[in-house]
Protein backbone atom coordinates (compact mmCIF):
# COMPACT_ATOMS: atom_id res chain seq x y z
CA UNK A 1 0.00 0.00 0.00
CA UNK A 2 1.70 3.53 -1.01
CA UNK A 3 -0.07 5.23 1.62
CA UNK A 4 -3.41 5.63 3.75
CA UNK A 5 -5.23 9.10 4.00
CA UNK A 6 -7.64 10.44 6.43
CA UNK A 7 -9.86 12.83 3.98
CA UNK A 8 -12.14 14.99 6.44
CA UNK A 9 -14.36 18.01 5.14
CA UNK A 10 -16.86 20.72 5.79
CA UNK A 11 -15.48 21.41 9.65
CA UNK A 12 -17.41 24.49 9.53
CA UNK A 13 -15.47 25.49 12.90
CA UNK A 14 -17.92 27.76 15.17
CA UNK A 15 -21.00 25.34 14.65
CA UNK A 16 -18.87 22.23 16.40
CA UNK A 17 -20.40 20.52 19.04
CA UNK A 18 -18.13 20.56 22.30
CA UNK A 19 -16.34 17.63 22.69
CA UNK A 20 -16.90 16.32 18.85
CA UNK A 21 -13.14 17.62 17.94
CA UNK A 22 -11.86 15.72 20.60
CA UNK A 23 -13.26 12.63 19.70
CA UNK A 24 -12.99 12.69 15.96
CA UNK A 25 -8.96 13.64 16.69
CA UNK A 26 -8.85 10.16 19.05
CA UNK A 27 -10.43 8.03 16.38
CA UNK A 28 -7.95 9.68 14.15
CA UNK A 29 -5.46 8.37 16.06
CA UNK A 30 -6.14 5.09 16.01
CA UNK A 31 -6.47 4.31 12.33
CA UNK A 32 -3.30 4.53 11.41
CA UNK A 33 -3.56 7.32 8.82
CA UNK A 34 -0.27 8.51 6.87
CA UNK A 35 -1.49 12.21 6.10
CA UNK A 36 -4.98 13.88 6.82
CA UNK A 37 -6.49 15.52 3.93
CA UNK A 38 -8.98 18.37 4.53
CA UNK A 39 -11.40 19.47 1.18
CA UNK A 40 -12.56 22.58 2.41
CA UNK A 41 -14.99 24.65 4.90
CA UNK A 42 -12.71 24.50 7.51
CA UNK A 43 -14.38 27.43 9.27
CA UNK A 44 -18.62 28.42 9.06
CA UNK A 45 -17.67 32.53 8.17
CA UNK A 46 -13.89 32.80 8.03
CA UNK A 47 -13.66 34.69 11.52
CA UNK A 48 -10.34 34.54 12.86
CA UNK A 49 -11.46 32.37 16.44
CA UNK A 50 -12.75 29.75 13.44
CA UNK A 51 -9.51 29.44 11.37
CA UNK A 52 -7.50 29.31 15.14
CA UNK A 53 -10.31 26.99 16.11
CA UNK A 54 -9.37 24.60 13.03
CA UNK A 55 -5.42 25.20 13.02
CA UNK A 56 -5.28 24.12 16.54
CA UNK A 57 -7.34 20.67 15.85
CA UNK A 58 -4.97 19.81 12.65
CA UNK A 59 -1.92 20.89 14.82
CA UNK A 60 -2.81 18.62 17.53
CA UNK A 61 -3.06 15.67 15.36
CA UNK A 62 0.51 14.79 14.78
CA UNK A 63 0.27 14.37 11.25
CA UNK A 64 0.82 16.02 7.95
CA UNK A 65 -1.79 17.85 6.81
CA UNK A 66 -3.16 19.26 3.09
CA UNK A 67 -6.04 21.56 3.46
CA UNK A 68 -7.17 23.92 0.70
CA UNK A 69 -10.13 26.22 1.18
CA UNK A 70 -13.64 25.98 1.10
CA UNK A 71 -16.49 28.61 0.09
CA UNK A 72 -17.21 29.04 3.52
CA UNK A 73 -13.60 29.87 4.19
CA UNK A 74 -13.77 34.02 2.73
CA UNK A 75 -15.53 36.47 4.09
CA UNK A 76 -19.32 36.19 2.53
CA UNK A 77 -20.68 39.34 4.30
CA UNK A 78 -17.73 41.50 4.60
CA UNK A 79 -17.63 43.00 1.15
CA UNK A 80 -14.48 44.82 1.23
CA UNK A 81 -12.80 42.05 2.61
CA UNK A 82 -13.99 39.65 0.07
CA UNK A 83 -13.15 41.44 -3.03
CA UNK A 84 -9.84 43.03 -1.51
CA UNK A 85 -8.44 40.12 0.01
CA UNK A 86 -10.70 37.13 -0.04
CA UNK A 87 -7.75 34.95 1.74
CA UNK A 88 -6.42 37.36 3.82
CA UNK A 89 -7.83 35.47 7.34
CA UNK A 90 -7.20 31.98 6.00
CA UNK A 91 -3.11 33.18 5.30
CA UNK A 92 -3.18 35.10 8.82
CA UNK A 93 -4.92 32.62 11.57
CA UNK A 94 -4.22 29.24 9.02
CA UNK A 95 -1.58 28.68 6.32
CA UNK A 96 0.49 30.98 4.35
CA UNK A 97 -0.37 29.04 1.42
CA UNK A 98 -4.09 27.92 0.08
CA UNK A 99 -3.10 24.82 -2.23
CA UNK A 100 -0.05 22.65 -1.75
CA UNK A 101 1.11 18.91 -2.03
CA UNK A 102 2.04 15.98 -0.09
CA UNK A 103 3.88 12.76 -0.90
CA UNK A 104 3.09 9.13 -0.18
CA UNK A 105 5.32 7.00 -1.86
CA UNK A 106 5.34 7.07 -5.17
CA UNK A 107 1.79 8.78 -5.18
CA UNK A 108 1.51 12.86 -4.99
CA UNK A 109 -1.79 14.12 -2.98
CA UNK A 110 -2.46 18.00 -4.74
CA UNK A 111 -4.58 20.45 -3.00
CA UNK A 112 -5.88 23.05 -5.61
CA UNK A 113 -8.18 25.91 -4.39
CA UNK A 114 -11.16 25.80 -6.42
CA UNK A 115 -13.13 29.01 -4.60
CA UNK A 116 -13.59 31.99 -6.29
CA UNK A 117 -14.59 35.83 -4.55
CA UNK A 118 -16.77 36.43 -7.45
CA UNK A 119 -18.94 34.84 -10.45
CA UNK A 120 -20.65 35.80 -13.60
CA UNK A 121 -24.09 34.36 -11.43
CA UNK A 122 -25.68 34.81 -8.78
CA UNK A 123 -24.40 31.39 -6.71
CA UNK A 124 -20.96 32.59 -5.64
CA UNK A 125 -20.80 29.06 -3.19
CA UNK A 126 -19.70 27.45 -6.57
CA UNK A 127 -16.32 26.65 -7.99
CA UNK A 128 -14.40 27.13 -10.41
CA UNK A 129 -10.89 25.76 -11.61
CA UNK A 130 -8.08 27.82 -13.71
CA UNK A 131 -6.35 26.61 -17.12
CA UNK A 132 -3.09 27.08 -14.97
CA UNK A 133 -4.29 24.93 -12.06
CA UNK A 134 -5.03 22.29 -14.62
CA UNK A 135 -1.71 22.59 -16.20
CA UNK A 136 -0.09 22.31 -12.64
CA UNK A 137 -0.93 18.98 -12.32
CA UNK A 138 1.35 18.13 -14.99
CA UNK A 139 4.14 19.70 -14.05
CA UNK A 140 3.75 19.07 -10.16
CA UNK A 141 4.03 15.26 -11.22
CA UNK A 142 7.16 15.19 -13.81
CA UNK A 143 8.73 17.52 -10.89
CA UNK A 144 8.14 14.46 -8.44
CA UNK A 145 8.21 12.50 -10.54
CA UNK A 146 5.10 10.71 -8.80
CA UNK A 147 3.46 7.02 -10.88
CA UNK A 148 0.52 8.77 -9.53
CA UNK A 149 -2.09 11.93 -8.73
CA UNK A 150 -4.93 12.36 -6.41
CA UNK A 151 -6.56 15.53 -6.38
CA UNK A 152 -8.08 17.51 -3.04
CA UNK A 153 -10.42 20.23 -3.67
CA UNK A 154 -13.65 21.14 -2.17
CA UNK A 155 -15.64 21.13 -5.38
CA UNK A 156 -16.61 18.04 -6.78
CA UNK A 157 -16.33 18.11 -10.82
CA UNK A 158 -19.51 16.23 -11.05
CA UNK A 159 -22.31 16.09 -9.24
CA UNK A 160 -24.70 13.26 -8.64
CA UNK A 161 -28.49 13.18 -10.01
CA UNK A 162 -29.75 14.42 -6.75
CA UNK A 163 -27.44 17.60 -6.86
CA UNK A 164 -27.67 18.62 -10.67
CA UNK A 165 -29.45 21.82 -9.78
CA UNK A 166 -26.05 22.95 -7.90
CA UNK A 167 -24.67 24.69 -10.78
CA UNK A 168 -20.75 22.00 -11.39
CA UNK A 169 -16.98 23.41 -10.99
CA UNK A 170 -16.12 25.79 -13.66
CA UNK A 171 -14.19 24.77 -16.53
CA UNK A 172 -14.49 20.86 -14.96
CA UNK A 173 -14.70 19.80 -18.94
CA UNK A 174 -11.61 21.49 -19.61
CA UNK A 175 -10.15 19.68 -16.47
CA UNK A 176 -11.97 15.92 -17.32
CA UNK A 177 -10.32 16.39 -20.88
CA UNK A 178 -6.98 16.80 -19.85
CA UNK A 179 -6.95 13.83 -16.53
CA UNK A 180 -5.54 10.87 -18.89
CA UNK A 181 -2.27 12.90 -18.93
CA UNK A 182 -1.90 13.57 -15.27
CA UNK A 183 -2.11 10.51 -13.69
CA UNK A 184 -4.65 11.15 -11.61
CA UNK A 185 -6.55 8.55 -10.46
CA UNK A 186 -8.48 9.78 -7.65
CA UNK A 187 -10.43 13.27 -6.52
CA UNK A 188 -11.24 13.81 -3.18
CA UNK A 189 -13.65 16.66 -2.91
CA UNK A 190 -16.38 17.98 -0.25
CA UNK A 191 -19.35 20.41 -0.61
CA UNK A 192 -22.09 18.06 -0.75
CA UNK A 193 -21.98 17.00 3.24
CA UNK A 194 -22.25 13.61 3.01
CA UNK A 195 -19.93 10.51 1.97
CA UNK A 196 -20.49 9.31 -1.62
CA UNK A 197 -17.97 7.62 -4.13
CA UNK A 198 -18.95 8.88 -7.66
CA UNK A 199 -18.79 6.26 -10.46
CA UNK A 200 -15.94 7.07 -12.32
CA UNK A 201 -16.82 8.17 -15.93
CA UNK A 202 -17.55 11.04 -18.44
CA UNK A 203 -13.66 11.47 -18.11
CA UNK A 204 -13.07 11.53 -14.51
CA UNK A 205 -11.46 8.46 -12.42
CA UNK A 206 -13.64 7.69 -9.05
CA UNK A 207 -14.57 10.75 -7.14
CA UNK A 208 -14.40 10.40 -3.24
CA UNK A 209 -16.59 12.86 -1.15
CA UNK A 210 -16.44 13.23 2.54
CA UNK A 211 -19.61 14.04 4.78
CA UNK A 212 -19.42 17.13 7.17
CA UNK A 213 -16.94 15.86 9.74
CA UNK A 214 -17.27 17.90 12.24
CA UNK A 215 -20.38 20.10 11.80
CA UNK A 216 -23.60 20.12 12.79
CA UNK A 217 -24.07 21.01 8.88
CA UNK A 218 -24.50 17.06 7.85
CA UNK A 219 -28.10 18.16 5.98
CA UNK A 220 -29.38 14.18 8.02
CA UNK A 221 -26.40 12.71 6.89
CA UNK A 222 -24.51 12.37 10.12
CA UNK A 223 -20.83 13.06 11.32
CA UNK A 224 -18.29 11.25 8.66
CA UNK A 225 -14.70 10.92 7.60
CA UNK A 226 -13.29 8.80 4.68
CA UNK A 227 -10.44 6.45 5.06
CA UNK A 228 -8.81 6.21 1.45
CA UNK A 229 -5.36 3.61 1.04
CA UNK A 230 -4.44 3.87 -1.96
CA UNK A 231 -2.47 1.04 -3.49
CA UNK A 232 -0.14 -0.23 -6.18
CA UNK A 233 -3.42 -1.45 -8.14
CA UNK A 234 -6.59 -0.14 -5.72
CA UNK A 235 -8.04 2.50 -3.89
CA UNK A 236 -10.06 1.19 -1.15
CA UNK A 237 -11.87 3.42 0.67
CA UNK A 238 -13.96 2.60 4.53
CA UNK A 239 -16.30 5.72 5.97
CA UNK A 240 -16.20 6.30 9.68
CA UNK A 241 -19.34 7.48 10.82
CA UNK A 242 -19.94 8.96 13.85
CA UNK A 243 -22.53 7.52 16.25
CA UNK A 244 -22.91 9.80 19.68
CA UNK A 245 -19.17 10.11 20.33
CA UNK A 246 -17.61 7.22 18.85
CA UNK A 247 -17.03 6.63 15.39
CA UNK A 248 -17.35 3.52 12.98
CA UNK A 249 -17.16 2.14 9.79
CA UNK A 250 -19.95 2.18 7.98
CA UNK A 251 -21.10 1.96 4.01
CA UNK A 252 -21.28 4.78 1.81
CA UNK A 253 -24.86 6.20 1.28
CA UNK A 254 -27.10 5.31 -0.54
CA UNK A 255 -26.30 1.50 0.09
CA UNK A 256 -24.31 -1.28 -1.07
CA UNK A 257 -24.50 -0.56 -4.89
CA UNK A 258 -22.12 2.27 -4.47
CA UNK A 259 -19.58 -0.03 -2.74
CA UNK A 260 -18.46 -1.37 -6.47
CA UNK A 261 -16.87 1.56 -7.50
CA UNK A 262 -14.91 2.03 -4.17
CA UNK A 263 -12.40 -0.52 -5.00
CA UNK A 264 -12.35 0.86 -8.55
CA UNK A 265 -9.02 -0.50 -10.25
CA UNK A 266 -6.34 2.52 -10.59
CA UNK A 267 -5.53 3.58 -14.23
CA UNK A 268 -9.58 3.00 -15.46
CA UNK A 269 -12.19 5.77 -16.17
CA UNK A 270 -10.03 8.27 -17.26
CA UNK A 271 -6.89 7.98 -15.74
CA UNK A 272 -3.94 7.06 -17.60
CA UNK A 273 -2.29 3.06 -17.40
CA UNK A 274 0.17 3.95 -14.76
CA UNK A 275 1.81 0.39 -15.36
Amino acid sequence: MTGRIAHLSDLHFGTVENGLDASLAEDLGEQGADAVVVTGDLTQRAQADEFTAARRFLDGLGLPVLAVPGNHDIPAHDLLARFGDPFGRWHAYFSPSTEGMIALGDTLVIGLNTVRRMAAHLDWSAGRISHEQIASIVSARTERRARRVVLALHHPPVHPDWAAHRRPLGRSRALRATLGRTGVVAILAGHLHRPLMLEQGRGLPPQIVSGSSLSHRHDGHGNSYNLVDVGASRIDVTVRQRRGMRWLAAPIRPGPADLEAVSARVGTGGAENLS
